[in-house]
């Protein structure tokens, strides 16, 4: 506790780690009760809900956002705020468009038989997470942890007892799909209010032509990082809608189940830690850019220690306790995690350093960056169709896609800091 109190990261890191770990620990209480008022089916098209709508949340603001907390001041941070929301309205808007035409078919197939419920679920699911998303990075500027740490909680009791009352009316996949609409949606209003409350001065006399010229001087990140960003949301997705498609639904269920119940816990402290990591590089690159790759190194060295850790103790425990919590229909859980271990370790320890190239304005890193997961991850699945192997061998196959692609996050985070220290010697 002490050593905590006198370390600022390790401070904000137990605010906000400890708000994603209640809420997925929500999660986890709530598993034995939804695993059995849900199918493996159903969950599977949970799964492709939540892969169609990572390939259109993660483009909502079109990455304006990341600008917010290396901002110079305010009043900019301000400015982009405005524009990134506005952004959310407009690709929002052009979501229902591509949903109404068709355009969106092939994705729409990997649902079989639940189109209808991903074509209105879509847009409304990317506008929740685009939103709160762009207020999230307001927080991470003013270093307010505790109220990020809330609004996790909130989403994830949200979610939970969404699913879990629509499980119980017996409406099938739709319960699950309307949960996590709801949970990305809650905390929102939250931040608002802490917007309004604290920060209303700096939005105050924005006018509409500052905005156009805010847009400009930051097109980089829609212009680069957008499609890096969307490249990597479409190579995450890929796993799930190629089980969805070759070993139908029920794979895709316990591919899903495995992720939400066992990943994602992971996930939203990885998030957290890059959150924070997030905001001490901003501040360091606005006062000491010289300091940054020290501040890489130490917390990598935190990380790992961290990953090792939880890794360790969840390869222990799940094959004694995955079986009793999920019930008999989900044999084949215990299985998945094991495989898929060394992935989410990789993940845990370079994705909190992926925000290294948005502090430094590096798209063009950042697009090489997920250009090469793409690369690794297609040609992984395109061996593992050419030889016909079954599920469980391709996922084999994606773990280590996986590990080699963390790797390469952690190399191109290195190389972006290392490259911004030798500048000024050069100068």
């Amino acid at each position: 506790m002490d050593r905590a109190r006198s370390s600022p990261f390790l401070a904000s890191m137990a605010v906000l780690s400890g708000g994603s770990a209640f809420s997925a620990a929500i999660g986890l209480v709530a598993t034995p009760f939804l695993s059995r008022l849900y199918t493996p089916t159903e969950y599977g098209v949970l799964g492709v809900f939540a892969a169609a709508m990572s390939l259109f949340s993660v483009i909502a603001t079109l990455r304006y956002d990341r600008a917010i907390p290396a901002a110079a001041d305010e009043r900019e941070a301000a400015k982009i705020l405005r524009v990134a929301l506005a952004t959310v309205v407009v690709t929002s808007a052009l979501c229902c468009v591509m949903v109404m035409s068709g355009a969106l078919g092939l994705l729409m197939a990997a649902a079989r038989g639940h189109e209808l419920l991903l074509a209105w679920s879509l847009p409304l699911g990317m506008a929740a997470a685009g939103t709160y998303e762009a207020l999230s990075h307001w927080m991470v500027r003013r270093r307010d942890y505790s109220t990020l740490s809330l609004t996790k909680v909130a989403q994830g009791s949200s979610m939970v007892g969404s699913q879990m009352a629509l499980g119980l009316m017996k409406v099938g996949a739709v319960g699950l799909v309307v949960g996590q609409i709801a949970g990305s949606s809650m905390g929102i209003a939250r931040l608002v209010r802490r917007i309004r409350q604290y920060d209303h001065a700096a939005f105050a006399g924005i006018t509409l032509s500052e905005l156009r010229a805010t847009a400009r001087t930051y097109r980089r990140f829609p212009l680069l990082s957008a499609p890096a960003v969307l490249l990597d949301a479409l190579t995450g997705a890929l796993p799930i809608l190629v089980i969805a498609t070759r070993f139908g639904g029920n794979a895709a269920g316990v591919f899903t189940i495995v992720s939400r119940v066992l990943l994602a816990p992971l996930a939203l402290i990885t998030m957290s830690l890059g959150q924070i990591y997030f905001g001490e590089l901003a501040t360091l690159h606005r006062t000491r850019p010289d300091a940054m790759l020290a501040l890489f190194y130490r917390r990598l060295g935190h990380v790992v220690g961290m990953g090792v850790i939880l890794v360790a103790a969840m390869m222990i425990t799940v094959p004694f306790l995955l079986p009793i919590v999920l019930g008999a229909r989900w044999g084949d859980a215990t299985q998945y995690f094991l495989i898929l271990s060394p992935m989410v370790f990789a993940g845990f320890i370079s994705v909190p350093f992926s925000f290294s190239v948005d502090v430094l304005r590096r798209q063009d890193l950042h697009f090489l960056r997920d250009f090469l997961r793409a690369v690794v991850l297609t040609a992984s699945l395109w061996m593992a169709g050419s030889y016909q192997l079954g599920a469980l061998s391709t996922l084999r196959v994606i773990s280590a896609a996986g590990f080699v692609n963390g790797m390469i996050y952690l190399a191109i985070s290195w190389y972006a800091l290392a490259a911004e220290r030798q500048e000024p010697a050069r100068a």
